[in-house]
């Protein structure tokens, strides 16, 4: 079984059928990853986000595109009917998902595409559910990595979040990186070990020997 799923890119959540939010993932590091694992003989599945901004090479056969959060976690469910060796969780999900839109007197809009006119908009957001929180429960035999991308305080903080998400999650690693981090990436597992890597390549290798 040596068959690998890595999501990669961000989500978004539509503000009405033209209108979207989003964030800044490139999804670089999951097709980089995903790459690397290709050429070390793993069978990589890779989901990434349609608003992806990476084109570089792909080496990767299987990509399925996803949108939203909610239609990441219904692929995530068609393919953990399958055995799968692990699942790379490095998607830059929405947490939060519009719950709704409002004018400046706080009434509802419905529209499929809001009036540019419109002199002001509220909207109003609520937490999304959490996906890796429910990979445990997909995939109960698979080696499950999450990631925490940290711009608040220092390399400390971040590598303890990361093992805080380890311990919440029920998962067996998480990559930390982002300003908190600094340069590079630390891969930190859930028996409180945290290993440094210089770029993408490196923490590419220390996968594919993790998950051999």
């Amino acid at each position: 079984m040596n068959s690998v799923i890595i999501t990669a890119g961000p989500s978004y959540e539509p503000i009405d059928d033209v209108r979207r939010v989003t964030n800044f993932s490139t999804g670089t590091l999951g097709c980089a990853l995903a790459n690397a694992l290709t050429v070390s003989g793993f069978k990589v599945t890779l989901l990434l986000g349609e608003m992806a901004s990476y084109r570089g090479p792909l080496t990767v056969k299987n990509v399925i595109p996803f949108g939203t959060g909610k239609s990441l976690l219904e692929q995530l469910q068609i393919l953990a009917k399958k055995k799968t060796r692990a699942v790379l969780h490095a998607a830059a999900l929405a947490d939060f998902k519009i719950h709704q839109m409002q004018d400046g007197q706080n009434r509802p809009l419905d529209y499929k595409k809001i009036p540019s006119n419109t002199p002001e908009l509220k909207i109003v957001l609520r937490p999304a559910p959490k996906i890796i929180r429910q990979l445990r429960g997909l995939f109960p035999d698979s080696k499950l990595a999450g990631w925490k991308y940290e711009l608040e305080g220092g390399r400390p903080d971040a590598v303890q979040k990361g093992l805080g998400q380890i311990g919440i999650c029920k998962t067996d690693a998480c990559v930390v990186n982002g300003k908190a981090y600094g340069d590079g990436y630390g891969f930190c597992t859930a028996d409180g070990q945290a290993a440094h890597f210089a770029d993408v390549q490196r923490l590419a290798a220390h996968f594919a020997a993790w998950l051999k």
